[in-house]
């Protein structure tokens, strides 16, 4: 597993042609939750989003499991992953500047993981919070997740208000 996640990170840009090997390899060996459950959480949630996309892994279930499981790392993980992959959410390039298309995430993946990270922002770092809320904030107004505006939370900026700040356990209690 190891030596996977090594020769699909080794180099400047992430292979996806090599992350689909790893992925269909992972299949036919009936290992892609071992390799799921992982690290390098870069690799993991790269491997995740691929999965999911090919209806092997319902990620939002997986990414809130991982969330709990990990806390602040993982969700930090997650952040670093949606700035790599879609630059636009923070802020960064303009959507129609955005890299190639075969390291762009679908609208679905973007929009499931800023759902999952938005209840996080009140218990995290105020840096990683304020990311989080700029995510929500972006993809809400990104032309590519409004067709999925159902599946978004609504943004809100007070992650200081007490009514506003919602701990992962509590998703999960709920």
């Amino acid at each position: 597993m190891d030596s996977m996640a090594e020769w699909y990170m080794r180099g400047e840009q992430y292979d996806q042609t090599k992350l689909s090997r790893i992925l269909d390899l992972a299949q036919d060996l009936k290992s892609l939750s071992m390799l799921l459950s992982s690290t390098p959480f870069a690799f993991v949630i790269d491997l995740a989003a691929l999965a999911s996309r090919r209806e092997y892994l319902k990620l939002d279930k997986w990414l809130m499991d991982k969330i709990r499981d990990h806390g602040e790392p993982f969700i930090q993980a997650c952040v670093t992953f949606l700035k790599r992959r879609c630059p636009s959410i923070t802020g960064g390039l303009a959507p129609e500047r955005e890299q190639t298309k075969s390291i762009q995430l679908l609208p679905e993946t973007l929009a499931t993981m800023v759902a999952c990270l938005h209840p996080c922002a009140g218990s995290v770092s105020p840096e990683l919070s304020e990311t989080i809320l700029t995510m929500v904030t972006n993809c809400s107004s990104m032309k590519s997740c409004q067709s999925l505006s159902g599946v978004l939370p609504k943004p809100r900026r007070s992650s200081n208000s007490s009514m506003d700040a919602v701990s992962p356990m509590q998703v999960f209690n709920t």
